[in-house]
């Protein structure tokens, strides 16, 4: 019982931690937190489309393309 607990303990947290990177424009932290999130699988699915709704943003910068994946 308490690992769901937990679980959503370290999803708040991280969600948390994942915003506060968005407002301070820390782009390439944020993009690799919400990476971690996903493949960690700390976010629930239910929870998916409002971290890709949350993530628009950083479409817009195209430093984190650059870096992640060339």
């Amino acid at each position: 019982m308490h690992g769901v607990f937990v679980h959503r303990l370290v999803f708040t947290v991280r969600y948390a931690r994942f915003h506060e990177l968005l407002e301070k424009l820390e782009y390439q932290d944020a993009a690799s937190d919400l990476i971690a999130i996903f493949s960690e699988d700390v976010a629930l699915t239910s929870w998916w489309a409002v971290l890709l709704c949350d993530s628009v943003p950083l479409l817009c910068y195209s430093k984190i393309f650059s870096t992640i994946f060339f």
